[in-house]
């Protein structure tokens, strides 16, 4: 999704940024926010597609979560 200008990315824009008004997410440049939330799993996918991972996208999917949360969130709790 484009940075905010389909409807799912105008709908996680605002889940965003209401995220950064109640100060559970950092204020990071929409770009940025973008790249952590997105292109952690898209780059784990595209390396499990090209045969470098030993597990799955579902096998990996909390932990990608869960790190994808902590780099945006600020709060850091397991």
């Amino acid at each position: 999704t484009a940075v905010g200008f389909d409807r799912l990315g105008r709908k996680l824009a605002r889940i965003f940024k209401n995220g950064m008004a109640t100060k559970e997410i950092r204020e990071l440049e929409p770009e940025l926010l973008w790249n952590i939330v997105f292109g952690i799993p898209i780059s784990f996918v595209r390396d499990w597609l090209d045969g470098y991972c030993n597990s799955t996208p579902s096998a990996s999917a909390t932990e990608i979560a869960r790190s994808c949360w902590y780099a945006i969130s600020t709060k850091h709790t397991s």
